[in-house]
């Protein structure tokens, strides 16, 4: 069974209800933990119960002072539920680093392979180039053109989000006839001197973070049970 919000909360209103031991649930939260800690972690809907799933995992082992093993206990257990049930809500922070070899173990997706990861690659090159150049030939305008008029599909892992940002950012700043980037600030900006190069350099980090270069931290939200999740480059 593929874990998500919805099976853990299922499992935990189980043990609640007298359904399932102790033992079950933290041996099943346990075993999907590391499951996700595989390669998972970068699916969406799996990375908002990371934390609650590493907690769980927990929940059955017995204290062990030599390897500073310990239990959680079932008040936590109960917290999670309540967020999950909606009857409590909860904002935390993580850091997060995609490792290349993600590309591999998601390979069978059509939107998560090696041509993808190289496609990643070729653009940012570009948009270095054209920060330290000030401009591109024609031939890579038009294929960061044709990348900034890609239309979005689902978001279904983190990189996906990373590359909507991407996308975002490329199709406001790029003018397709005139074959011109401006990457200046058009939104708001109240007293605000972030210029071109600055958002140049906003587009670079996150492709470094979608590439796996550089860490990042994400907010997670929980709010009536239901998982927001949010970068913070």
């Amino acid at each position: 069974m593929d874990v998500n919000r919805i099976v853990l909360r299922k499992k935990l209103n189980q043990y609640f209800e007298g359904a399932i031991t102790k033992e079950e649930l933290g041996s099943w939260a346990n075993k999907s933990y590391y499951e996700l800690l595989r390669g998972d972690f970068v699916v969406i809907d799996k990375l908002a119960i990371y934390n609650f799933l590493k907690t769980v995992s927990r929940f059955h082992i017995v204290p062990n002072d030599i390897k500073d093993e310990f239990p959680c206990s079932e008040n936590d257990i109960c917290d999670i539920r309540d967020i999950l049930n909606g009857e409590k809500n909860i904002t935390y922070t993580m850091s997060i680093k995609i490792p290349e070899k993600i590309y591999d173990i998601f390979s069978d997706n059509s939107n998560l392979d090696k041509t993808k990861l190289k496609s990643l690659v070729y653009f940012r090159d570009c948009i270095s180039e054209y920060l330290e150049n000030g401009e591109l030939s024609q031939d890579k305008m038009r294929d960061l053109i044709a990348y900034s008029e890609q239309k979005s599909h689902n978001l279904y892992t983190l990189m996906d989000i990373l590359s909507s940002y991407i996308v975002g950012i490329l199709s406001d700043g790029i003018d397709s006839e005139e074959l011109h980037i401006d990457f200046r600030n058009k939104g708001i900006c109240v007293g605000c001197r972030e210029n071109e190069r600055d958002i140049g350099l906003d587009l670079l980090q996150l492709f470094d973070c979608a590439t796996g270069q550089k860490s990042f931290r994400i907010c997670i939200t929980y709010n009536n049970g239901k998982p927001d999740i949010s970068f913070l480059l």
